[in-house]
């Protein structure tokens, strides 16, 4: 691909290898002499960016309920998802529950809860999962927060619900949605190992279904609850920390830096869903790696495919890791300010003026006179004609005081008394 300078162009490509991760764009220059072949580049640091594949691994998904078209496709058009159903009548004679990845209840909760991810819609009473007080009509969604992954690119300024379960907040959830204070309409976390999310309101009761944000925001939360978060998968900005997503019996993140270097960043605490990685400076690839606590048994629940081929790691080899531990992420320098190094206009610079302590130039005058003391001295003027009107029986007395006083004071001459 051709590019100008100061222009961009877009490749798409479905043409991938099978077991691809790592896709390495590089700009690259032409040779002195040929068409096309400028100055030198004073800039090298940006001429390459990465893109990180995400696993195509199936992920199969039961949604049970009394049936929902707008949930269903949300559903359905999820990349790598085999989506099944099944009525509440047929959930206790539905066989191979351990087959699927995540569990969406529709308002609908079983006795007892499957040990894998769930979204709960609408829970009909209390549970594991929450608390219900009751109902409430037309709640109104509260201030969300900017830095809420689960929101990422979803515009809920025009959602509307008519009636909504009123849910007391668990300790394991974090607030995504927030409605009456301790009571969202949307939250998150991890409950008892497994992640968790629970939406308070019926679809069929909002038009939350009808926006755009919909489709969005159900990518979002199946993405946390299958461990896909998207954020891992979109370039990171140069020095720009991460949440890196690890099973729950891990005990240290190794990570690989694109120079070859590692560093181990071990949870917050014991059962931690992610940890935080700060050292993000270098522009390249680099490799998450979760390792197990020493006496931790194997986690049951997901069988994984074997991959026909192993894992790649950033430096082109690989890895004998567990897919299900392994993690990569790229570090793109995406600053179009910052990579265009072309000199400045010269004419503004010229009037900004001479800087302090210098002579000025003949054609250069003064950028900036300091109009604050007259300012300050016309404000403070009104301020006390302000208060003199305002305290204007008191300061007349205190005139006709000054005048007595001034009146009744005689100087004495030297020599002479003052009859």
């Amino acid at each position: 691909v051709m590019l100008d300078a100061l222009r961009r162009s877009e490749v798409i490509s479905d043409e991938l290898p099978a077991g691809a991760r790592v896709v390495e764009a590089r700009i690259t220059e032409p040779v002195a002499g040929t068409p096309g072949a400028g100055p030198p580049d004073d800039l090298a640091i940006d001429d390459a960016a990465w893109a990180i594949v995400p696993p195509d691994r199936l992920q199969r998904i039961l949604l049970v309920g009394p049936g929902n078209v707008y949930l269903q496709n949300a559903l359905s058009l999820l990349p790598n998802v085999e989506l099944y159903g099944a009525t509440a009548a047929e959930w206790p004679t539905t066989t191979g529950k351990d087959k699927f990845d995540l569990f969406v209840f529709d308002g609908f909760l079983p006795p007892d809860l499957p040990a894998k991810a769930i979204l709960a819609i609408a829970p009909p009473a209390t549970s594991p999962l929450g608390t219900v007080l009751g109902t409430v009509e037309r709640p109104v969604v509260g201030q969300l927060s900017l830095d809420e992954p689960l929101l990422r690119n979803v515009d809920l300024t025009r959602l509307h619900i008519a009636k909504a379960q009123k849910l007391e907040l668990p300790a394991w959830a974090r607030p995504v949605i927030p409605g009456l204070p301790g009571m969202p309409l949307l939250y998150s976390g991890i409950r008892e190992g497994q992640p968790t999310a629970v939406l308070a309101f019926d679809l069929r009761q909002s038009d939350l279904p009808l926006q755009v944000a919909w489709p969005i925001l159900v990518a979002n939360l199946t993405g946390e609850l299958l461990g896909l978060d998207g954020a891992t998968t979109e370039p990171v900005r140069p020095a720009t920390p991460i949440d890196l997503p690890i099973p729950l019996d891990t005990q240290v993140v190794k990570v690989t830096l694109p120079n070859g270097d590692i560093i181990e960043v071990p949870p917050s605490a014991t059962g931690a869903a992610s940890v935080t990685f700060v050292e993000t400076r270098q522009l390249g690839v680099y490799r998450a790696e979760a390792i197990p606590l020493p006496a931790a048994e194997p986690t049951g629940g997901r069988s994984a495919t074997p991959a026909a081929t192993p894992a790649p790691s950033p430096s082109g080899g690989a890895t004998d890791s567990p897919p299900d531990r392994q993690l990569l992420f790229a570090v793109d320098l995406f600053d179009t300010d910052e990579s265009n190094i072309v000199p400045g206009n010269g004419a503004r610079l010229t009037a900004l003026g001479p800087a302090e302590g210098t002579q000025p130039a003949a054609a250069a005058g003064i950028a900036r006179d300091e109009f604050w003391v007259p300012i300050l001295i016309i404000a403070l003027l009104l301020l006390m004609a302000e208060w003199l009107v305002y305290e204007r029986d008191g300061a007349r007395r205190i005139l006709n005081g000054t005048r007595s006083a001034l009146n009744g004071w005689r100087p004495v001459m030297p020599g002479r008394r003052r009859g």
